[in-house]
């Protein structure tokens, strides 16, 4: 048996695998969308870890890896 997670935690690293993914840049509605969330979820979650760091806004509705995210790794 699995051991249970915190879902949170599961979906923000999921999005940050996502923008790795495509290159370090996606928009709100594109990551949402990938990750079957919400986008005021996406939203919410992208502007936790822009707050920490993890990820940076572009120009308008885009976020792309932030320099955090070169520390951790």
């Amino acid at each position: 048996m699995a051991a249970a997670g915190v879902q949170s935690v599961e979906r923000a690293l999921g999005l940050l695998d996502l923008l790795a993914e495509r290159g370090g840049v996606g928009s709100v509605s594109e990551l949402a969308e990938a990750a079957g969330l919400s986008q005021p979820t996406a939203h919410r979650l992208l502007n936790t870890m822009q707050r920490l760091g993890y990820v940076q806004r572009h120009s308008g509705r885009k976020y792309a890896l932030g320099a955090r995210t070169m520390l951790v790794g």
